[in-house]
This record gives C-alpha cells, sequence and structure tokens, in this order.
C-alpha cells in the first residue's frame, strides 16, 4: 500500500479472510475515515481487505509525502493518535464481545440495535452473509439461530427480509452489546 486514504464520501467494508477463506468483517465505515494509517505508520502490508458498499469519494496522499511531511506536524500526528487509538478501542470491544456472548446474543442484539428502526424492522435476507462475518459465526450457524428465533416467535422469514415479530423478546436476549 503506497497511499494513505481519507474517505469523504460513502461506505467501506473491512474485513479479513482466514487462510480457510472464512471472513470477518472488521467494520462497516462512514465518513470521515482514515484507511491505511496502522499500516503507514507501522510501515507493514495491508492488514485488511477494503471494499466499497456504495459510491464512495477518496483522498489519497502517498505514504512517502505522509513520512516527510506528516509526521513533523503535531496537529497530523495528534489526528492519527485519535484515530489508531479509537481502531483499538473499537477492535478490543468487537473482540471481548464475540469472546464473551454467544452467538444468539450476538444476532439479536445486531438485530435490535442495527436493523430496527421505527419504520423498518427487517434484515434484507441478501445481508445474511455480511451479518454472520459481521457478528463472527458462520452462515450455516447463523441459519440454525434463524430458524430458532423463528420457532421462538420472535422473527419471520419472507423471500427477501427476515422480519422482526418480536423485538421485546429479542431485545430481552440482546442484552444491549451494540449500543
Amino acid at each position: 500500500m503506497e497511499h494513505v486514504f481519507f474517505q469523504v464520501e460513502g461506505r467501506v467494508k473491512i474485513f479479513t479472510t482466514s487462510s480457510e477463506g472464512k471472513n470477518l468483517i472488521v467494520a462497516i465505515k462512514e465518513p470521515f475515515e482514515i484507511l491505511g494509517d496502522v499500516e503507514c505508520i507501522q510501515d507493514v502490508s495491508c492488514m485488511n481487505t477494503i471494499e466499497a458498499i456504495s459510491t464512495v469519494k477518496m483522498l489519497a496522499i502517498s505514504k512517502k509525502v505522509i513520512h516527510q511531511n506528516g509526521f513533523q506536524d503535531a496537529r497530523f500526528l495528534q489526528l492519527l493518535l485519535n484515530v489508531v487509538s479509537e481502531k483499538f478501542w473499537l477492535k478490543s470491544e468487537a473482540l471481548s464481545i464475540n469472546l464473551l456472548y454467544p452467538v444468539e446474543v450476538r444476532f439479536a442484539s445486531y438485530l435490535t440495535s442495527i436493523v430496527c428502526d421505527e419504520q423498518n424492522c427487517a434484515l434484507n435476507r441478501s445481508e445474511l452473509k455480511d451479518t454472520a462475518d459481521l457478528i463472527g459465526t458462520s452462515s450455516r450457524h447463523l441459519n440454525r439461530i434463524i430458524k430458532a428465533f423463528i420457532e421462538d416467535g420472535m422473527i419471520e422469514r419472507t423471500e427477501t427480509d427476515i422480519i422482526i415479530k418480536n423485538r421485546e423478546k429479542l431485545i430481552a436476549i440482546a442484552k444491549d452489546i451494540y449500543n
């Protein structure tokens, strides 16, 4: 990676892939975000894959320019420190959630905090693979959880969506871990 990118428009998905081909979504990012900062500071190769999930606009600054000029500027270094420490905190929290809570809790929390708003309580089924990657499980295991949630009357599966039927029951399971 020869540049650091400053995301000014759009949404990107940041993920890592295991040697077996399993993806783990690290984050979904919206502006303003800096991408490639850790790689620039540590002078290492790319740690994750970044994929645009909407039209994206980025500003790119070469690592060489940043090393020559940005590392001499206290305000720029403070910005990098803030960005890197926030990423560290978010990764630490995500790891803790994946280790401390079962998939049922993570999925229920995802449904109630990310998917459900006052007009729309549904998750498009085309997003299930990304959802599994984001909460740190396999699509197969997530489908078992969905089946159990359907049997418990919490959700319903249609051709296109997973629809929340009993939000209160989901909230009781969710433990509010993603808020």
